[in-house]
């Protein structure tokens, strides 16, 4: 005849439940023997509940209960870590989305400003003349006239006064409207690739009228 003595449960260093084992003994014409000790069995149910204290069984489930915490709550740290880099992600996303709409911005300012320069007369002398497109198409019919552009060829300054037009005073605005603009172009290219703001830039004298 054989019998439980007694059943030991072996704990992980986390605490959880490694396993457990049943130990036996033997009684043969009255004398009593140990058996090696062997896992627990699904038959031997009946026989371990009167062993095992109602504290242990206890025990027991607080380390179940324990384990689940820590699976759920390392389930949710990692739903949280891919939540965080998500949103991590998109920010970079977004700023460098800003970034770039902002150096568009900036380089579109500047051009704009550029442009309305090249457009807004050009200094000869003590006089201001018109840039327009269609002025300098003006200037070029005159240039190619040359020697024989009639003398009584208006020529209006920005401020509204007629000082005629001669083949070297045509010429003279002509050749300042292209010099100003190409230092206009040199000036913006270099503030766009500065960053230098807007009302920072210095920009050659313009006409105010």
């Amino acid at each position: 005849m054989s019998y439980i003595k007694h059943i030991t449960h072996v704990f992980n260093p986390d605490g959880s439940h490694a396993g457990s084992a049943v130990f036996q003994a033997e009684v043969v014409n009255g004398r009593i023997f140990d058996l090696d000790p062997r896992p627990i069995a699904a038959d031997d149910a009946d026989a371990l509940s009167e062993l095992i204290p109602a504290s242990l069984t206890a025990a027991l489930a607080a380390v179940d209960a324990r384990d689940a915490t820590i699976a759920e709550r390392d389930s949710t740290i990692q739903t949280l870590t891919a939540e965080r880099d998500a949103a991590q992600a998109r920010v970079a996303e977004l700023e460098a989305q800003l970034a770039v709409g902002s150096d568009q911005t900036h380089e579109a300012a500047v051009k704009a400003e550029r442009d309305r320069r090249v457009l807004n007369g050009v200094k000869v002398g003590d006089d201001w003349f018109d840039t327009s497109l269609q002025t300098q198409i003006q200037y070029i019919g005159m240039l190619m006239q040359g020697a024989s552009l009639n003398a009584q060829t208006p020529l209006w300054t920005r401020d509204g006064r007629n000082v005629g037009a001669t083949p070297q005073r045509v010429q003279a605005i002509f050749m300042g409207a292209a010099q100003l603009q190409a230092q206009l172009y040199s000036i913006a290219a270099a503030a766009i690739a500065a960053d230098t703001p807007l009302d920072q830039i210095q920009w050659p004298e313009t006409f105010t009228g």
